[in-house]
């Protein structure tokens, strides 16, 4: 979208393990392995590269979530004065999205757009997945709001990142007398 609305500069950042899932716990409705979905890094990159993209349009932050989106990253990308206009989370674990969700506090800001690729899996199930991560995030964060803003593939949906804004301090002090 960036391209095709001659938006720029822009970086892309991926963050994936490209070892496939996490080991995943037990569970009603777990479905998912351990090295499911499993893309090596060179395949990827060449996916890319097939798209049109060029090596410095992207960064890649390569680890499993509970690792590679720490503090020091946190910090190197502010230096930088990072903001992300589109959050794309495709996390099939409750685990994996509560950690992304932990992560991109600091470069969300209003009209963000967030993804989640999966939020409707478990059966839509609201305390599961994606969608429990969400919940728990939205709660620890009254400062932001998200309005749902529409539905992508099967079980996708996003919503748009508001920053409340505080009301100015009213003032206690009787009215004036008007003269």
């Amino acid at each position: 979208m960036a391209r095709c609305y001659g938006y720029g500069p822009v970086t892309f950042r991926s963050f994936d393990s490209f070892q496939g899932l996490p080991a995943v716990e037990p569970g009603d409705y777990e479905i998912w392995q351990e090295g499911q979905f499993a893309f090596s890094r060179p395949d990827f990159e060449r996916v890319l590269s097939q798209k049109g993209f060029k090596r410095s349009d992207y960064q890649i932050v390569e680890g499993f979530y509970n690792d590679s989106l720490n503090e020091e990253l946190i910090e190197s990308l502010e230096k930088q004065s990072v903001k992300a206009s589109i959050v794309y989370i495709d996390c099939y674990l409750y685990v994996s999205a509560r950690d992304v969700l932990a992560f991109i506090g600091p470069f969300l800001q209003d009209g963000t757009v967030i993804c989640f690729d999966s939020f409707f899996n478990y059966r839509g199930r609201a305390d599961m997945g994606e969608q429990k991560a969400f919940e728990e995030y939205k709660a620890r964060t009254p400062f932001l709001s998200f309005r749902p803003y529409m539905p992508y593939s099967p079980l996708g949906m996003s919503f748009i990142v508001h920053q409340e804004v505080e009301p100015a301090p009213q003032s206690t002090a009787p009215d004036s007398p008007k003269t």
